[in-house]
């Protein structure tokens, strides 16, 4: 009598750096050597189900909640002629595997995450064979820029942005590397911002900015830690480059300048705005300057229809300086230690009569402002709600 392994027969996707199952993803079969994600590379495929019985196939092949390729909700083999290639996408459309050759057993492992130190290591790497690298850290191991990347070989064109778009050393270039993350939101640690009060985290932060202004996401994410910047431009955005901007908590992230220039810790649109930046959310942070130099933590024109909430500022000649706010509201502020709290006053503007109009303040605070806690001229209908 024969021995046989006891075993279902059924493929299994596993997320090889999630620890589960690539669940509700989508798997492709097609002529060795090329993309089955193209339509026109794709062969022609068949199920076997668990009666043995083969049907027609149609890609891409659905895999379920436990990562097993499904069919009228029954696990399935897919079956195919000959020799193929084979990609695997999760829910997100993200590639977690991609085999070339199935006939090859000597070709390499494409889908497994080559492990890399950090961004200067993975752009030295010349071996156009890897598709998946891992990171240790953006430039140290550990310091919250690490994270997995895919190698795009069709794209020679993004340009290195030091975060997520990273373009290898050899020439001609290989492909360009795509960071993987979920969620919507940027985090700065990304592109090389520390947190540690010390280094200088400004073109970190403002490549992050920059980076949510370009393509559509939902915004900077800073994590708990002291950056260190000179001086930060959200930017004169239209209503499609908008982003917002939280912290973790305005006693946990910190974001402060020590030089003496007399200019913001961060701009919001234009000194002279064509139009108005309107309907961004910021909070969770708390902002310091230095009171004798330091022009604004915060300083805005020509802003509209924004929510502000849980931000400290302090130690600047003015906590947020504003000019011509339309329909915008704090709330849960607190500005210590200024010159002046808050400064809303009219500004010589050719996109509005200049003046600010129906904010309110919820809840907010100053204290220990040496001039005024609240300073308004020409502004009108400003409302508080709670607060000191």
């Amino acid at each position: 009598m024969a021995l046989n392994a006891a075993i279902l027969g059924y493929e299994y996707f596993p997320d090889p750096t999630k620890g589960r199952p690539v669940y509700f993803g989508s798997v492709y079969v097609g002529v060795v050597d090329l993309d089955p994600q193209i339509p026109a590379n794709q062969l022609t495929i068949q199920y076997r189900q668990e009666d043995g019985t083969l049907v027609p196939a149609t890609q891409p092949v659905l895999t379920g909640a436990g990562g097993v390729p499904l069919y009228n909700g029954s696990p399935v083999q897919i079956i195919v002629d000959g020799a193929y290639s084979m990609k695997v996408l999760n829910s997100s459309g993200a590639q977690v595997y991609y085999r070339a050759d199935s006939s090859d057993n000597d070709a390499p492992i494409r889908d497994i995450i080559t492990p890399f130190d950090d961004l200067t290591e993975l752009r030295a790497n010349t071996d156009s064979a890897l598709l998946r690298a891992g990171l240790a850290g953006h430039t140290t191991e550990g310091d919250g820029g690490g994270g997995e990347f895919w190698l795009d070989t069709s794209d020679t064109s993004t340009a290195d942005d030091n975060g997520i778009n990273i373009v290898d050393s050899v020439s001609p270039r290989i492909g360009t590397w795509k960071r993987l993350y979920e969620g919507i939101f940027i985090n700065p640690k990304w592109f090389g911002a520390t947190g540690d009060g010390a280094t200088d985290d400004t073109t970190a932060i403002q490549t992050a900015m920059n980076y949510c202004r370009d393509n559509k996401t939902g915004g900077l994410l800073l994590p708990e830690g002291d950056y260190l910047v000179t001086f930060l431009d959200y930017g004169a955005l239209t209503s499609s480059q908008r982003y917002n901007i939280w912290g973790s908590g305005k006693n946990r992230t910190r974001i402060f300048k020590t030089d003496a220039t007399a200019e913001p810790i961060m701009r919001i649109n234009s000194t002279t705005p064509t139009f108005f930046v309107a309907e961004i959310l910021m909070g969770g942070f708390r902002m310091e300057g230095q009171v004798a130099t330091t022009t604004a933590c915060i300083e805005s024109y020509g802003i509209a229809n924004c929510h502000f909430h849980d931000i400290w500022l302090e130690k600047s000649v003015v906590g947020w300086q504003d000019y011509g706010a339309i329909s915008c509201t704090w709330s849960e502020m607190i500005t210590n230690a200024n010159q002046f709290g808050v400064k809303m006053q009219w500004f010589d503007s050719t996109i509005s009569a200049g003046d600010p109009n129906a904010n309110w303040f919820n809840n907010c605070i100053s204290t220990n402002n040496t001039k005024w806690g609240f300073w308004f001229n020409d502004g009108r209908l400003v409302s508080f709600n709670g607060g000191r």
